[in-house]
């Protein structure tokens, strides 16, 4: 409906209906349109509305800012994480460099293996430069902190007051030390009996880095409900760290995990799941997506994360074709490993993956995503991040059957 906005406008058409001088055109309903038009106008003028078209409505919609892009980057491949940063540098807009572990004091450490890679000479880590190099392309630094798998340790912190405090002024002088925008912590396999005690400690830690203008971020485990169906995801109350922290980052990937059954690392209906649930807890700007970029090689012995250029070399190496599987979304094939004629199974992501995914995220208007890690992806990934999106739509949920079970690899 196009409205009258003029004052002459208004003035012209309430004198012709007054007066009935009306042309032939205008026909009775035309006139009540017209009026009920411009009562619109003016009790919404009145009331400070601002009117707008349908049509600029959806034009409105389709400019909504996209997810920020978010990283880890990993000690132990330092070098292609490194190579990767450099190269796509504008797109990352915050790198969470894997470096440190904490104790049950409260203590901070490096995490273990890099003193040993230091040592060796295999590598160098500089925080200050790091800092000085990703603030000048535009990137945030919020290092890792990882309790190694260590419930009891987190446990012991949280049962001790001395210690939680000391803990959260460790991680304030961190902070201030190489000046860092904040800190990913990363808590896993966690006693479902600190659930609150854990919410807790974020939401004070939380408060402590704020008052320094700094970030919390969080990397939770994934989950379609609550309180969840597992100890570790049953300690983390996505309600409430939504409330503490400034990311949460959703780790939708392991659904099939090294040490478990072969299948899709992150099936696209269970992505959706998580994503509905999330966004009725979390702010969704404060939701970022975790994205496996890697896959599996499971067979006898010992299963293997690969690369996709892992992946792809193997299949290229016993002459297979990968086969794209539509329903999950992810990339698998067989083979039959020559040195222990055992047959194993490989699922890997890759670039048409994780294009699914990236269009979830767009759909669901949430803050960012978050990829595990750089280093180990499909070169052709980083083309999809600069193409322009528009808001589809949130995708129709679809229920995956099964345990949706999480660990980071």
């Amino acid at each position: 409906m196009r409205y009258l906005r003029s004052k002459f406008q208004r003035r012209s058409l309430i004198y012709r209906i007054m007066s009935g001088n009306r042309t032939n055109k205008e026909s009775l309903s035309d006139i009540m349109r017209t009026i009920r038009a411009i009562l619109i106008l003016l009790i919404a003028t009145s009331l400070g509305i601002s009117l707008s078209s349908p049509v600029s409505a959806k034009k409105a919609a389709k400019k909504a800012t996209p997810p920020q892009v978010s990283a880890w980057i990993a000690f132990w491949d330092w070098r292609n994480g490194s190579t990767t940063l450099q190269k796509q540098g504008d797109i990352i807009k915050e790198i969470m460099p894997f470096w440190y572990d904490m104790d049950s004091t409260g203590e901070i450490f490096y995490s273990e293996g890099i003193p040993h890679l230091t040592s060796a000479g295999k590598l160098s880590l500089d925080p200050h430069q790091f800092v000085r190099d990703c603030h000048q392309q535009g990137m945030k630094v919020l290092p890792l902190i990882s309790n190694e798998f260590g419930k009891e340790r987190v446990h012991a912190l949280l049962s001790d007051e001395t210690s939680r405090q000391r803990h959260i002024d460790n991680i304030l002088r961190l902070v201030r030390t190489y000046g860092y925008d904040g800190v990913d912590i990363d808590y896993e396999g966690l006693m479902k009996e600190d659930r609150d005690a854990y919410s807790s400690f974020l939401s004070d830690l939380g408060k402590a880095l704020h008052k320094e203008k700094k970030l919390l971020s969080v990397a939770v485990m994934a989950k379609t409900s609550e309180p969840g169906s597992w100890d570790s995801v049953i300690a983390m109350d996505y309600k409430a760290i939504g409330k503490a922290a400034d990311r949460v980052r959703i780790m939708a990937y392991d659904y099939h995990y090294s040490g478990g059954e072969p299948g899709p690392i992150a099936p696209l209906s269970w992505v959706r799941n998580i994503l509905d649930f999330a966004t009725r807890e979390i702010p969704p700007q404060k939701i970022w997506l975790g994205i496996g970029i890697y896959g599996i090689d499971w067979g006898p012995g010992k299963d293997r994360e690969l690369s996709y250029n892992d992946a792809t070399t193997l299949a290229a190496r016993y002459e297979i074709q990968p086969q794209w599987d539509p329903d999950w979304s992810e990339t698998w094939f067989t083979y039959t490993e020559i040195s222990t004629f055992a047959q194993r199974t490989v699922w890997f992501q890759e670039s048409q993956s994780l294009q699914k995914r990236w269009e979830f995220c767009c759909n669901y208007n949430i803050g960012g995503i978050s990829l595990w890690r750089i280093g180990s992806e499909d070169g052709k990934i980083w083309q999809i991040f600069r193409k322009p999106q528009s808001n589809k739509g949130k995708p129709r949920q679809t229920p995956v059957s099964g345990k949706p079970k999480t660990s980071r690899k």
